[in-house]
């Protein structure tokens, strides 16, 4: 290797079944300071990719009988985040659209130069660091936002969210619609049960919230057995309907040992409450969709209740 040649961290596998050609391709990566690894058989690299991490892959695009299509498309299902050079002798248009589309970062016409192949090589790993960053990047994103357990949105998410979205709902004037929810009878669930089936309730439900709110709503773990969703441009009489058809979707799930719950069926009931109508701060209408949702839990459990004024004056007035 010349004395100039920066040794790389990266690891490079060379796959060809033309002997002259894959010796080449190793002792070029290999000069350019990679450490590489060549084998004539897609078989032989498909066990080697299994037991080693790649950064980058360099293949034909026909490999004794097996296309180079399916070769990528198995890459891609085993090792994602390696990055993927076609190099033929193949001089195709269409085969090159397909390659790319496939996944591979480029598509190398033999002869090339050394020049060629190293600035091929370079920009496919810069690519992929680009692509990890990014991945890592909304990786901790996602860390940050949402709940461990449920996977939907946490407490800080929300409230953040729905600080901004009362700013532009008063800006704007356009409605929105906040339920309270809490799982009927958790503590009873978990004690006949345990707490680790007790997650996984919790973690189901958050799956029917995430499957059952529009892009443009937010579902949230507010703490413990209680979730939140924000109902962007909708009035309080459509959350409540939206509520009524989420109470009996819960109801209708099967979950396991629920028969052991008062109800005989995992339930939740639900708060509803709306800014404007309601509140025009995030704590005043937290506060309003929370005193709906006693009432829920008041009248029984497994209900939907709304926000009145009218009660609250009412309720007020006889203490």
């Amino acid at each position: 290797m010349n004395e100039k040649t920066i040794q790389r961290t990266e690891k490079i596998l060379v796959v060809d079944d033309e002997l002259c050609k894959r010796e080449t391709l190793a002792e070029l990566a290999g000069a350019l300071g990679f450490t590489v690894n060549a084998f004539s058989d897609w078989i032989s690299a498909l066990l080697e990719l299994r037991r080693t991490r790649y950064d980058l892959l360099i293949c034909n695009l026909f490999l004794n009988g097996v296309s180079g299509i399916d070769i990528l498309r198995e890459v891609k299902a085993l090792s994602p985040s390696t990055a993927v050079i076609i190099a033929t002798s193949s001089a195709s248009i269409e085969n090159a659209i397909e390659c790319i589309r496939e996944g591979a970062y480029d598509y190398l016409v033999t002869p090339f130069t050394v020049g060629t192949l190293e600035v091929s090589i370079n920009r496919s790993l810069e690519h992929r660091r680009l692509l990890k960053e990014s991945q890592e990047k909304e990786l901790y994103k996602k860390l940050a936002t949402q709940d461990g357990l449920t996977k939907v949105n946490n407490y800080t998410f929300f409230r953040q969210f729905l600080g901004l979205e009362l700013e532009k709902c008063l800006r704007y004037d356009y409605p929105v619609t906040l339920l309270m929810i809490d799982v009927d009878d958790l503590k009873s669930y978990n004690d006949n049960q345990g707490h680790m089936e007790g997650n996984r309730a919790l973690k189901k439900i958050g799956e029917i919230l995430k499957g059952f709110v529009r892009k443009a709503d937010v579902a949230a773990r507010y703490g413990g057995d209680e979730f939140a969703v924000i109902f962007s441009h909708t009035t309080k009489e459509k959350g409540a309907a939206v509520g009524e058809r989420l109470r009996r979707l819960v109801q209708e799930t099967d979950f396991k040992g629920e028969r052991t719950l008062p109800g005989k069926n995992m339930t939740i009931s639900i708060g509803v409450a709306a800014c404007p109508e309601d509140a025009v701060s995030p704590e005043e209408l937290i506060s309003r969709a929370d005193q709906a949702l006693y009432e829920a839990k008041s009248k029984g459990k497994n209900d939907v209740s709304v926000y009145r004024q009218d009660a609250k004056n009412s309720a007020e007035g006889s203490s």
